[in-house]
């Protein structure tokens, strides 16, 4: 079964007092429960999740902003994909949004790699961008998901490779791990440097990723590397998406291509947290 969960690219409004992770949770797990059932009550919905019918209602109406279900009497019902296809934006297409800028973002981040480094990349087309800057260093090696990265880097015999596996997701070019399977590979292994993307960075939310699927990988390797690098555009800042990884100064280093705005600077530069703007001295 398919499950659209990680659709939910949306700011969510939340009632006051109801904490933030509980109410995303809810929606995913009401979305996968009307998917499963086809059309529902509102009565099932307040049944099955304890809610009351408001909150049901509040729900029903974020929900709705998916283009996944549709309202009914007395209900909802899912819309199965042969109806209605949730519009998708692939890799290369990501990949050609701010292209040199993410270049100069990998350049960068490259810099901070040495010669035998063992080091985690993260699915991500900024990430991805590494291999050209690293293909030269001696004795690597990357622990990662992205089958971008894998497969720039396959002519490189001193770049060694490490994947742990999960659901290919070919749209965005990596392994997604069902629940916490991923995560618990990636204790098997130490790395120094982690390197990471987001589709999302505010100060309250930290770093954010728009698919629910990889961001235990994602909050695991930020707690496990002992260095990490947050690699991230300009677009990033101020945009909230679905899930949140980890705290922004969970990062060691922010690596951008324009400095942030003081909100984001003021609350994460201090004298273990550092900003490197790519195209500029440190």
């Amino acid at each position: 079964m398919v499950y659209f969960c990680y659709i939910f690219v949306i700011f969510l409004k939340y009632p006051a007092g109801e904490d933030h992770m509980v109410r995303v949770k809810r929606l995913e797990e009401m979305l996968k429960y009307i998917e499963t059932n086809g059309s529902v009550s509102l009565d099932e919905l307040c049944e099955v999740f304890q809610i009351s019918k408001n909150t049901a209602r509040r729900d029903i109406d974020e929900v709705l902003k998916t283009g996944t279900i549709k309202k009914i009497y007395g209900g909802v019902s899912f819309i199965t994909p042969e109806i209605k296809e949730p519009p998708r934006t692939s890799y290369s297409l990501r990949s050609a949004d701010n292209m040199a800028e993410k270049r100069a973002i990998a350049r960068l981040a490259a810099e901070q790699i040495e010669d035998g480094d063992s080091i985690f990349v993260d699915a991500g087309t900024t990430t991805g961008s590494l291999v050209e800057f690293i293909k030269d260093k001696k004795e690597l090696t990357v622990v990662t998901n992205n089958l971008d990265f894998i497969i720039q880097a396959l002519p490189y015999k001193n770049i060694r490779i490490i994947v742990f596996g999960g659901i290919l997701e070919r749209d965005i070019m990596s392994f997604s791990a069902l629940d916490e399977i991923g995560a618990e590979m990636l204790k098997n292994y130490n790395f120094k440097k982690g390197f990471f993307s987001a589709t999302g960075v505010t100060v309250e939310y930290g770093a954010m990723n728009s698919r629910l699927a990889e961001t235990a990988c994602k909050s695991t390797a930020a707690n496990w590397a002992q260095i990490r690098y947050l690699l991230v555009d300009h677009s990033k800042f101020g945009r909230v998406t679905i899930k949140s990884y980890a705290p922004l100064n969970t990062f060691d280093y922010l690596i951008t291509d324009r400095l942030p705005d003081k909100e984001i600077t003021g609350a994460y530069q201090d004298d273990r947290h550092k900003i490197l703007i790519a195209g500029q001295s440190e």
